[in-house]
């Protein structure tokens, strides 16, 4: 009978260990899941930070982008200038022209009433 009780005992103990193992078993699991989680939060980082690099990238385009687009503004306004100053000068040409022509016809009558 004592044998008996103590096969028992030593039945439920050995159950209990088998519950310990598992449970010890399921922690590890716990554990591995938990560094996974780890992980995948540092490469969802890595590509938040990633994303970041490419938007400031983008930005840096676009501010890049603006610049050429100021300094073709720049070089229309120039042209523009210089397009100015050539009609300008193209007037001038012109009123000079008329002078000449108008000192031409002064002279000749001058000439003609000197004759």
């Amino acid at each position: 009978m004592a044998s008996s009780i103590g096969d028992k005992v030593s039945s439920v103990g050995d159950k209990v260990s088998s519950v310990g193992d598992l449970a010890s078993s399921i922690g590890d699991k716990v554990l591995s899941v938990g560094d996974l989680a780890s992980r995948v939060g540092d490469k969802a980082s890595i590509v938040g930070d990633m994303a970041s690099s490419v938007g400031d990238m983008a930005s840096s385009v676009g501010d890049m982008a603006s610049s050429i687009g100021d300094k073709a503004s720049s070089v229309g306004d120039m042209a523009s200038s210089v397009g100015d100053m050539a009609s300008s000068i193209g007037d001038k040409d012109h009123v000079v022209g008329v002078e000449v022509v108008l000192m031409e016809e002064v002279v000749l009558v001058g000439v003609e009433e000197v004759l």
